[in-house]
């Protein structure tokens, strides 16, 4: 039932009503008293379903998922500091070795020996155990600065059957929406269901079966790059939690959004457009002292800001009384003019 040209604390009004009144009394209601209270409850009711429901999945994410798979990425490299302390003196004393012997043949003017070279590398270690402490090394030690971000997509990426009980009826859900930046996200979450039911031990899912723009590159090792699985194919356990992650980011920011709801609604349905908002713009704009045009107003706040003497200052005249504000930072002893 659409009931958007309802106020919302009239809606309000009556549902409190309607819960706190006993069925007796509901069903002795006159009409349409009894169908408004009965329809006000029956919304207040969804409402708060809805609510508390997308308030557990975002509980869920926080506390059963990120929080748990971050604790863990952050003491997987305390696990593993004795072999990277192990490999690394082992590649110092390699490296200081060779650099000793380049050392000495640049100051004797000789030709560079490269027996010579290796006689002082397995000095040191024998060539095995250097080539195996630079795998170490190379392993725990990654060249892209975002190595923390991708053990934590790698640890969340294992939390697939602690969310897989709820991916259907999440997939399902009628009750949500999407702005424009969320569209592409709640489209993914629509397919979630036909995942789920996927036999991907049977049949991989495949690159071209997913939406790749949906798959940061945080996620691309965890989506793309699973050992356990055949070449080219995609894990489908990493991109369902991806997918979630994404999810529960355009809910916190609105860009997906529930209807009916309180906590988790579209923000831009309750703002005036069109034929209502013009039939109250004068009034509001009135009364918010904006009664110059947009464009003079806004050029008036871009143009007012300066920087003088490291003190900001905030200039602004207004048409016809040439006022002028002046805020100073702190650390500035004199009061405003």
């Amino acid at each position: 039932m659409n009931l958007t040209r309802v106020p919302v604390n009239r809606l309000s009004t009556l549902a409190r009503y309607g819960l706190a009144s006993k069925a007796r009394t509901l069903e002795r209601s006159a009409e349409p008293k009894r169908t408004a209270l009965l329809t006000a409850v029956v919304r207040s009711l969804e409402v708060a379903a809805i609510d508390d429901a997308l308030d557990l999945f975002a509980l869920l994410m926080a506390t059963r998922l990120i929080s748990p798979a971050r604790r863990a990425s952050d003491r997987e490299p305390l696990v593993m500091l004795p072999h990277l302390e192990k490999a690394s003196r082992t590649v110092a004393r390699a490296a200081r070795a060779l650099i000793r012997q380049l050392e000495l043949t640049e100051e004797t003017g000789a030709d560079l020996d490269t027996a010579a070279l290796w006689r002082a590398l397995e000095d040191v270690a024998s060539r095995a155990a250097v080539n195996n402490a630079v795998r170490v090394v190379e392993q725990l030690v990654p060249e892209d600065n975002g190595s923390a971000e991708i053990a934590l997509r790698g640890q969340l990426a294992t939390r697939y059957n602690t969310v897989r009980p709820f991916l259907a009826l999440l997939g399902e859900s009628d009750a949500l929406g999407a702005a424009q930046g969320g569209r592409r996200v709640l489209k993914a979450v629509r397919r979630l269901p036909v995942l789920v039911r996927r036999k991907v031990g049977q049949r991989p899912l495949l690159p071209k079966e997913i939406d790749a723009e949906l798959v940061p590159p945080a996620w691309k090792k965890a989506v793309y790059s699973n050992a356990a699985l055949p070449e080219g194919a995609v894990d489908r356990d990493a991109y369902v939690v991806c997918v979630l992650e994404q999810l529960h980011r355009a809910l916190t920011q609105h860009d997906v959004f529930a209807a009916p709801s309180n906590r988790w609604s579209d923000p831009r349905a309750r703002l005036l457009d069109g034929a209502q908002w013009e039939a109250v713009r004068e009034d509001v704009l009135a009364g918010l002292s904006l009664t110059e045009p947009i464009e003079e107003h806004l050029d008036g706040l871009t143009r007012g800001w300066t920087r003088r003497g490291g003190r900001w200052r905030l200039g602004w005249r207004r048409a016809g009384r040439r006022r002028r504000w002046r805020s100073w930072c702190p650390r500035t002893a004199a009061a405003p003019a």
